[in-house]
């Protein structure tokens, strides 16, 4: 029964931290808890982004903007409270899978996906398929995702499996 009460209360706490994050906690707690920074950006240096969700200060207030190529796109959520817009950035993020995605595998057979999807189940680890038209439809590849906190936590294991999978036959000598 403490654990449940711990539990809870912990539960509490991390919501109340959310309506109470600033953009550098924010950024923290969103690298913590595993989303892939290729897909936002917190502050700044949006214009790394090749594609994604960037939370920018501009003037007194906070604008949550989608990056297309580099170029800022028109502001589709504006904040008066930095506290408002973080709280609105991480609720977005966590409602979407793909910004907790990483793309461990591609391949351009369908059964090489599904070796690296099998090791990684024997090692505990969940992960999900597709097939994306690469070249047009007759090059297909076929890619392998992990999502969250399992990919950081997983690094060591699975550099591992990902050796074994794309190793050569035959490593020729050092000349």
């Amino acid at each position: 029964m403490l654990t449940t009460h711990a539990t809870r209360v912990n539960i509490q706490i991390r919501a109340l931290d959310a309506t109470t994050m600033n953009t550098n906690e924010l950024a923290k707690r969103l690298n913590e808890e595993g989303f892939n920074s290729h897909f936002y950006c917190i502050g700044p240096g949006w214009r790394r982004l090749g594609n994604g969700f960037a939370l920018d200060k501009v003037g007194d207030s906070f604008e949550w903007f989608y990056v297309e190529r580099g170029q800022k796109g028109q502001a589709e959520r504006v904040f008066a409270s930095e506290e408002e817009a973080c709280q609105f950035v991480y609720e977005a993020l966590s409602k979407d899978k793909w910004a907790q995605s990483h793309l461990v595998g591609m391949f351009e057979s369908e059964s090489e996906a599904a070796d690296l999807a099998r090791a990684l189940s024997r090692q505990g680890i969940q992960s999900e398929t597709d097939r994306i038209p690469y070249g047009g439809p007759n090059d297909p590849r076929f890619r392998v995702f992990v999502y969250g906190r399992g990919e950081i936590r997983v690094t060591g294991r699975l550099a591992r499996i990902l050796v074994r999978w794309r190793a050569p036959a035959a490593i020729p000598p050092a000349e």
